[in-house]
């Protein structure tokens, strides 16, 4: 059982924000315009917790859809936990690292063997790219929900 906590310090939501800006200039170039909720959470994985593979791609609101997801290491006293991209990526847990990737990257936790984990989590979004979109306005024309 993984224990979750939702935050919305703004100076911590500004140093996401700064990140994934930079991120994006320099890697991904996406149409992004704010955090997810204006939050990030906080994540505790205690022996035994683990977090199922998955893709964090999904829709924020209407016409907007999570981009990025960075994930902030707070320690690495612990053993297992280890945050494994589907790639086969490992990524090593140093405290402060900040690791962002689309979102649309699938990833998991795999179960901690010994200690206690520590992460804090955020997600960028913007406007649906535009294939995603091209399939949510087609979809909303046959149902005639607009």
């Amino acid at each position: 059982n993984l224990n979750v906590a939702v935050y919305d310090d703004i100076e911590m939501l500004n140093k996401y924000w700064m990140a994934f800006k930079i991120a994006n200039q320099v890697h991904y170039k996406y149409d992004i315009g704010g955090l997810h909720r204006n939050e990030y959470t906080g994540h505790r994985y205690d022996v035994g917790d683990w977090y199922t593979p998955h893709a964090d791609f999904h829709p924020s609101e209407d016409f907007s859809i999570v981009k990025m997801t960075g994930v902030l290491f707070l320690n690495n006293d612990y053993e297992g936990g280890e945050f494994k991209l589907f790639d086969d990526t490992i990524i090593e847990p140093e405290i402060g690292r900040l690791v962002i990737f689309p979102s649309f990257a699938g990833h998991e936790v795999k179960p901690v063997t010994s200690g206690v984990r520590y992460t804090s989590v955020c997600w960028a979004v913007g406007d649906t790219f535009v294939w995603l979109r091209m399939i949510i306005l087609n979809t909303m024309w046959r149902k005639k929900t607009f």
